[in-house]
C-alpha cells in the first residue's frame, strides 16, 4: 500500500525493472542458438597399439542440451560423456569408443541439437591421426641401417684398395 501511494518511487522501479528485463533478454544466450561444429577422428590407443580411440567431437553449440551417438553399422556404441563448457560460453561434447585398427565397419556420429533442423550425421573417413608414427620410425630405422651398411661397404672397399695398392708397390 505504501509503495502504491508513492507514485514517483513506483514509476522509477517499474522503469528500472523494464530496463533490466530488456538488458537480460538482449544479453542472454537464451534466445541465441549456435549449431555445433562436428568432427570425427581416430588416434592410436596408448596402451594397446592394435587399437584406436574413435572420437566424435561437437563444439561451439548453445544451448547446452545436445544428443550424440556413435554407431557402428547402425548399432549404437556405449560411450559415457558429459557436456563441458567452452571459454566463449558455448559448450562441447566428446564421445570416444575403442576399436581395432583393422576394423572396416561404417562408423557414424549422430548429433541432434535444437539449432539443427534435422540430425547431423558425420561418417568417419577411416583415417587415424597418429597411427603412422610407428611406420615412420621403422622407415627411418631402415634408412639409417641402409646408410650404415653402405658406409661400411664403401669403407671396406677403400681399405681393400689401399691394401692392394701397397702390395703392388
Amino acid at each position: 500500500m505504501r509503495w502504491n501511494s508513492d507514485t514517483n518511487h513506483r514509476d522509477f522501479f517499474r522503469a528500472y525493472l523494464n530496463y533490466c528485463l530488456t538488458w537480460i533478454s538482449a544479453n542472454s544466450h537464451s534466445t541465441t542458438k549456435s549449431p555445433p561444429n562436428i568432427q570425427m577422428f581416430a588416434k592410436k590407443a596408448p596402451p594397446d597399439q592394435s587399437k584406436m580411440d574413435l572420437t566424435c567431437l561437437a563444439t561451439g553449440f548453445y544451448p547446452k542440451h545436445l544428443q550424440m551417438e556413435i554407431r557402428m553399422n547402425g548399432i549404437k556404441q556405449q560411450s559415457p560423456a558429459e557436456v563441458r563448457p567452452n571459454d566463449d560460453k558455448t559448450f562441447q561434447l566428446r564421445k570416444t569408443v575403442r576399436i581395432k585398427k583393422e576394423e572396416k565397419h561404417v562408423f557414424l556420429c549422430h548429433v541432434t541439437h535444437s539449432s539443427l533442423t534435422q540430425p547431423n550425421i558425420i561418417k568417419w573417413d577411416g583415417t587415424c591421426l597418429n597411427c603412422y608414427e610407428e611406420s615412420r620410425k621403422q622407415v627411418a630405422a631402415v634408412v639409417v641401417a641402409v646408410v650404415a651398411v653402405t658406409v661400411a661397404f664403401v669403407a671396406a672397399l677403400l681399405i681393400t684398395l689401399l691394401i692392394y695398392s701397397h702390395k703392388t708397390q
